[in-house]
């Protein structure tokens, strides 16, 4: 990558010295800084800034000594100064030999006359606003004062000032327009200076930014879009993204004082203003005192449409019953609550006006009589203060339980009619309907009845002792009468059913994978912990800070294309290894049936005999299809066969089951046959209702 270095030139004459860089080996000795920074820091190009009096002076002189290290300088003609317009035309060579710069500019002030230094931080101030500096630009200044007793000469590198001048521009937008990402390039720019010099001895400990990197991006994120409950009280475990700002400041505090001393005005002003959000709940007063901060916060960023949406949730809270209703994104929150909450404020006549701001601005004006934006940004201010005047209401009188009978079938309805029953007939439940305290009558799925009791509601099941003959067709009031139609209640929850196989969620998949790629993650975790003990937490600091930079990766990139090769193929081995490992119990099983001298065998597949072993309701499933094949019925409803009875067994050594025939149509377990040769059915079944 190519380096530029800017530099300027005076008429006067120049004394020789010997420069180094801080820390660096290597010297020049030469009248001309310009030299020894262009040895010293390896720069391609040299772009001198020169009156014509220094280059008359100086220009031929700074040329032998560019080019006995093969560089050339490039001269560009800037005025004497003695006016404001030579003084502005200085200026703007300044910017334009910068903003030219291809590839790594250093600009040495070391000769700078009189206010071209001055002119120097400013080009840079105004190209980083405009976002058109180079991330890894540097400043220099050859510190004649500083010559030690060797007679070396220092060159100071100037940039951290230059990194400060970013950094307080990054605090100054986000606590003013709540946008945060020069902050965050500026911040991860310091990281890594930081870290250089970690690396290169010349600084005790790594830079502690990168948790303040993160809350002031998980931070502008929810501002950005608006994520008012991860704003303020917080969703999973990390808490209130406005809280972790204000806790990662603190933390920061410590380096910034050491580094950047200038700056903690700027950031106890930023944690000030986040540390207005964060509440238990939003709930009640501490809710309504985070949301009317938030919504005020929005008004100082000039951005009413935010303003006017949280004025019209948090108005619409102060209705709530209860935190349910308020607390977004929680496993507590009940959408049929927040819409009544909704309902009570928009029936009020501040609530009507607020909510129509709010539309008004996210309808873009492409209404008919859409009002001005001076008209809307006034709006949303009395929107913000009609909320931050309001009171919490009390909740609504409990309404009435309903009661519901689910069926689509006429003498089901008038069986109802003729108990007294008063429940509203539907033909079809969404459970998400039921509120607490509501009534099923029916005869529900299980798993539909389970979601009613789950929500609070009371499931009636109608029962009714039918007869065979009396199933598949529609039953009369009568019908239901004579048949001993009755309602039983019914409080049904959901649990996992003994031997069986839990349902696979997130949790189980990533348990395979770690399973899988269990050597490869514990020989990476090993090396990171070994590296951790030995450096400290600064490792991940500096680790960090590496694979930011895409230059680490370039040069890795081979190195990480055989890495995963090799690792794949020993996960590939691994897991045939350990799949077969797994096999290994349940292979080369078998199933023999015997009736007498006959005698059938058949092998089972290695996945069914792992079900039937993990399950005694599966192992039963086997051996009653077994059962079936040979045209019986079992009679017992035990689970575990093998133990139960003496017609069927499990030998482990062989690796077989073993069911006698014979024994089995002699035990109490066989069902007898009819005299059709078919086992009646018996039980009760519903076929008046759904």
């Amino acid at each position: 990558m190519t380096r530029r270095l800017i530099t300027f030139l005076g008429p006067t004459a120049y004394k020789t010295l010997t420069y180094a860089l801080p820390g660096g080996n290597s010297t020049a000795k030469t009248p001309f800084v310009a030299k020894a920074i262009a040895e010293l820091m390896d720069c391609d190009e040299v772009i001198v800034m020169a009156t014509d009096l220094a280059w008359k002076s100086n220009g031929e002189k700074l040329a032998t000594a560019l080019g006995e290290i093969d560089r050339t300088p490039q001269r560009k003609p800037i005025p004497d100064g003695k006016n404001e317009a030579e003084l502005r035309e200085q200026f703007r060579a300044l910017a334009e030999a910068i903003g030219e710069a291809q590839g790594s500019p250093v600009i040495d002030i070391t000769h700078g006359f009189r206010a071209q230094p001055f002119f120097a931080a400013t080009a840079l101030a105004t190209l980083a606003a405009s976002g058109d500096l180079p991330g890894d630009t540097r400043i220099t200044y050859g510190a004649m004062e500083a010559t030690n007793n060797d007679g070396i000469t220092p060159i100071w590198d100037l940039t951290p000032f230059l990194l400060l001048q970013e950094l307080a521009h990054g605090i100054a937008t986000l606590r003013h327009t709540g946008h945060g990402k020069p902050l965050i390039a500026a911040l991860r720019r310091e990281t890594e200076r930081l870290s250089v010099r970690k690396l290169a001895g010349q600084r005790e400990e790594f830079d502690r930014s990168n948790a303040l990197v993160k809350a002031v991006e998980a931070f502008c994120n929810d501002l950005a879009t608006l994520r008012v409950p991860a704003l303020t009280i917080g969703q999973g475990r990390n808490g209130a993204s406005s809280e972790r700002l204000v806790k990662s400041i603190e933390k920061y505090r410590d380096s910034c004082e050491r580094d950047h001393p200038s700056l903690l005005p700027l950031l106890d002003d930023l944690a000030q203003m986040a540390s207005a959000l964060p509440a238990g709940t939003l709930f009640g007063e501490e809710g309504q005192r985070a949301m009317v901060a938030l919504a005020r916060l929005y008004l100082q960023f000039n951005r009413p449409l935010e303003a006017a949406a949280v004025a019209r949730e948090g108005y619409a809270s102060l209705f709530a019953a209860g935190p349910e209703a308020t607390d977004g994104g929680r496993p507590s929150f009940d959408k049929d609550a927040r819409r009544e909450a909704e309902r009570r404020a928009t029936a009020t006549e501040a609530g009507s006006d607020i909510a129509g701001t709010r539309n008004d601005l996210l309808h873009a004006g492409m209404r008919k009589g859409a009002q001005s934006a001076t008209g809307l940004i006034g709006n949303a201010k009395d929107a913000v203060e009609a909320f931050a005047q309001a009171t919490p209401q009390p909740p609504e009188p409990a309404r009435a339980p309903r009661s519901f009978f689910v069926t689509r079938h006429p003498g089901a309805i008038e069986w109802a009619r003729r108990q007294g029953i008063a429940a509203e007939a539907i033909d079809h439940l969404d459970p998400e309907n039921i509120r607490r305290g509501d009534t099923v009558i029916g005869t529900l799925p299980v798993h539909l009845a389970a979601q009613v009791c789950a929500r609070g509601g009371r499931y009636l099941h109608l029962a009714l002792d039918l007869p065979p003959e009396a199933r598949g067709r529609d039953l009369t009031a009568e019908d239901m009468e004579k048949y001993g139609a009755r309602l039983e209640e019914y409080r049904i929850s959901t649990q996992r059913a003994p031997g069986a196989r839990p349902r696979a969620g997130r949790g189980s998949e990533m348990k395979k994978i770690v399973t899988a790629y269990f050597w490869p993650i514990a020989a990476v975790a090993a090396y990171v912990l070994a590296a951790v003990l030995w450096h400290g937490w600064a490792y991940l600091d500096a680790l960090w800070a590496f694979l930011e930079q895409p230059e680490w990766w370039a040069e890795n990139t081979f190195t990480a294309i055989v890495f995963t090769v090799l690792v794949s193929a020993v996960v590939s081995i691994a897991a045939r290894r350990r799949q077969q490992l797994e096999r290994a119990p349940f292979e080369r099983w078998t199933v023999s049936v015997s009736n007498g001298k006959a005698r059938s065998v058949a092998p089972l597949d290695w996945e069914e005999v792992r079900r039937f072993r993990n399950s005694p309701l599966e192992e039963r499933r086997l051996i009653q299809s077994i059962i079936s094949s040979q045209g019986e019925r079992l009679s017992t409803n035990g689970l575990d066969l093998v133990a139960q009875c003496d017609w069927v067994e499990r030998d482990e050594t062989k690796r077989e089951y073993r069911i006698d025939m014979e024994k089995f149509c002699k035990s109490a377990d066989r069902k007898p046959k009819d005299s059709q040769g078919q086992t009646a059915e018996s039980g009760s079944e519903n076929n008046a209702t759904d």
